[in-house]
């Protein structure tokens, strides 16, 4: 798939007006091999010319797709009025007809094909859709979209029609909560069900245990009207503060297949990339295809199953990731804050009494900033803009293999990998 493009369908352009009856042929020639019947050239004709007259509404779409220019396939939607003849579902998105061809399904077309359709639905004010779904593939694809059956048939092709609410990713806000509410568990644990007031139980005592013993926090997507539409839970190891676990990862059918889990972990790890955070774990059922591909698409790595708190996890695949930690170096200069941040560093390991820290600003500053030789490499460590460290690099000696070191580093951020990442940044640099 290389670049989706959608022509609105003209009824006084020849090319596609050809392009529409060759799909709509070889449409009409699947539908009949998989009802077995044969529709006759004539009344095909007809149904082709009559869809084609109808078009010129603002709310009727009937578009031809290409990718890169190639014929990929058509949609075909409108949205029910009273005045529509036939059966109808007033103020609904109707998909009426919707077809790739055979060559470009399972690549993920007919899955842009149905988002566009459904933004244009949304476009058009409408917040439910429906159609009626050829029981071969086409009740599949639309139930792996999130259609569900409505228990009605059709009065017109005596199919089962399926709806669905209008889901659009791009009305979602996906956030972090480090302290749920109750309205938040019980929409986290709604689908399991009967079992959902278990599940809200074992939850919480998860959270509460974790929250004394080490840390906690959940990402949730909600919609415009706070509805939560999915959710992860992400758990630190109470013995190895570095490592966390997340779990319980959801999506609401109705949202699926839109990036959204993917979104939803990466929020977590943006948010673990500001602690003391170095390693992501998960969890998946071995036929759980689809949650295997979602954590090799970010970067996890299968890696051995070891346990994790009082989790059940055996007969599950491990993963893990490591978490960036958002360094950076970058040369000190005469700025107020840095320096004072290092006669912070200096007067904590040197317990220098209050009554001398004007002494040794000074100091300070004129050993780093205004008497520095040329030989002499002094950075501030930070994570995301908060200064968290101080590198004096001396080279004067420098044989070629080592430099001469010294390094601080504020008492939260220790043992975080920073001496790692220092030596690594040094490596990519020449300073003779």
């Amino acid at each position: 798939m290389n670049r989706l493009t959608y022509v609105k369908l003209d009824p006084q352009n020849e090319k596609h007006c050809i392009e529409f009856e060759q799909l709509m042929r070889l449409y009409a020639k699947e539908l009949d091999s998989h009802n077995n019947r044969s529709t006759p050239d004539e009344v095909i004709s007809k149904w082709i010319d009559s869809i084609i007259k109808m078009q010129g509404d603002y709310d009727r779409h009937l578009k031809i797709c290409y990718d890169d220019g190639t014929l990929i396939g058509f949609l075909y939607g409108k949205v029910d009025k009273p005045e529509h003849k036939g059966y109808k579902k007033i103020g609904y998105g109707y998909i009426m007809e919707f077809f790739v061809l055979p060559e470009y399904r399972r690549k993920g077309y007919g899955r842009e094909m149905f988002f566009h359709l459904q933004k244009l639905f949304a476009d058009d004010g409408v917040s439910r859709m429906y159609l009626t779904a050829d029981g071969v593939t086409g009740k599949p694809f639309w139930q792996s979209l999130g259609f569900m059956t409505t228990g009605e048939l059709s009065p017109e092709n005596s199919q089962m029609i399926y709806d669905k609410t209008i889901c659009l990713a791009s009305n979602i806000n996906i956030k972090i909560l480090r302290y749920p509410s109750d309205s938040i568990l019980k929409a986290i644990t709604k689908r399991y069900g009967d079992k959902s007031f278990e599940r809200e139980v074992a939850i919480t005592d998860e959270i509460t245990s974790l929250h004394y013993k080490s840390d906690f926090f959940c990402v949730i997507a909600v919609d415009n009207f706070d509805n939560v539409v999915g959710s992860a839970n992400f758990f630190q190891n109470s013995l190895e503060s570095g490592q966390w676990f997340y779990s319980d990862l959801w999506v609401d059918t109705c949202y699926r297949r839109q990036g959204i889990a993917k979104k939803i972990i990466k929020l977590g790890l943006d948010y673990l990339s500001q602690t003391e955070a170095q390693l992501l774990k998960c969890t998946v059922e071995p036929n759980n295809i689809a949650s295997i591909n979602l954590q090799k698409s970010i970067g996890f790595k299968e890696t051995k199953l070891v346990p994790f708190e009082d989790f059940e996890i055996s007969g599950q695949i491990m993963f893990e990731i490591n978490v960036e930690q958002n360094f950076n170096m970058v040369v000190l200069t005469d700025r107020y804050d840095y320096l004072i941040f290092i006669c912070d560093l200096l007067k904590n390991e040197n317990n220098v009494p209050d009554d001398e820290y004007q002494r040794l600003y000074k100091e300070t500053r004129d050993t780093l900033i205004l008497n520095n030789n040329s030989k002499q490499y002094n950075y501030i460590i930070r994570k995301g803009i908060v200064p968290i460290g101080f590198a004096e690099i001396d080279t004067t000696n420098y044989n070629g293999k080592l430099l001469e070191t010294i390094l601080m580093i504020h008492p939260k951020y220790k043992d975080i990998g920073i001496e790692k990442y220092v030596s690594k940044y040094l490596e990519q640099y020449k300073f003779l």
